[in-house]
């Protein structure tokens, strides 16, 4: 697919299969098209060119709603919340707004699941950051999907917190076989522990693809991106 703002290709020529099951991971520098690629997958931004197919389906002009209705749901580099709700009325407004069937996760075992039972009540202005990084993966869960897109989940994490988000994904891969994931994130000890497969961008378009064992070792990507390895 492709997407351009003003003449620059901010996405050119990408095209990947993310398959039920997996955890993908989506590296490059700064500018690469990462963001912009998230943006077109989860109905933010409409390609120029190329085609969104979500479970068979055509979904390349579904706004939003109608994406998370069938299955994809996504995290934010920035948590999206209301301050003045609760964690447990985010995840209940979540689930209203999932897939039509399916066995809708009751609030309290999504919280549990993601360490906040115990902050159930509590407003979300008043979580601590790893805390709202948590609660945006409860309500991304609450919508029971297919495929997940998680945006620098562990951007600012302490290492408790990035050990927890770890433990957190390793069990949905473990539960889930027919949920796919994909991860954007900068912290490759992160990539490196949960990727099955990695996507590079560079300048929008792929560099490399492959494990991360011939990612890491990759020259491309290290002239690029990971830089000069011991």
């Amino acid at each position: 697919m492709r997407k351009a703002f003003d003449g620059l290709r901010a996405v050119d020529n990408v095209d990947f299969e993310l398959r039920a099951g997996e955890v993908v991971a989506l590296i490059g520098p700064n500018g690469a098209g990462k963001t912009t690629l998230l943006n077109v997958l989860s109905g933010q931004l409409r390609p120029d060119a190329g085609r969104v197919v979500l479970a068979g389906r055509d979904v390349t002009r579904w706004p939003p709603h109608a994406r998370a209705r069938a299955g994809l749901a996504r995290t934010f580099q920035i948590p999206q919340l209301a301050p003045s709700l609760t964690v447990r009325e985010h995840v209940e407004a979540a689930r209203l707004r999932g897939r039509l069937r399916g066995r809708r996760p009751e609030p309290e075992g999504l919280l549990h699941a993601v360490g906040l039972g115990d902050k159930r009540d509590v407003p979300a202005g008043a979580l601590a950051h790893g805390d709202r990084r948590l609660l945006e993966l409860a309500l991304a869960l609450a919508l029971e999907p297919k495929a997940l897109l998680l945006d620098e989940p562990a951007a600012g994490l302490s290492p408790a917190e990035v050990e927890r988000f770890l433990q957190l994904v390793r069990g949905l891969r473990a539960e889930r076989d027919d949920l796919a994931i994909l991860l954007v994130e900068h912290d490759m000890d992160v990539v490196f522990e949960l990727a099955e497969r990695v996507v590079v961008l560079h300048r929008g378009r792929v560099l490399a693809e492959g494990p991360p064992p011939a990612i890491r070792e990759h020259p491309d990507v290290q002239a690029v991106y990971l830089g000069a390895r011991p």
